[in-house]
């Protein structure tokens, strides 16, 4: 799981790998915040 920001307004979400390459695709609001390990 991968803590990211995408969109407004800015509030961290967590995403799977597939999800985040999908989002942080040409997004200017993409910021990555940590991966989440069990």
């Amino acid at each position: 799981m991968f803590r990211i920001q995408y969109k407004q307004p800015k509030k961290w979400v967590f995403t799977c790998e597939q999800c985040l390459l999908n989002v942080k695709k040409d997004n200017p609001l993409y910021v990555y915040g940590g991966t989440w390990k069990r």
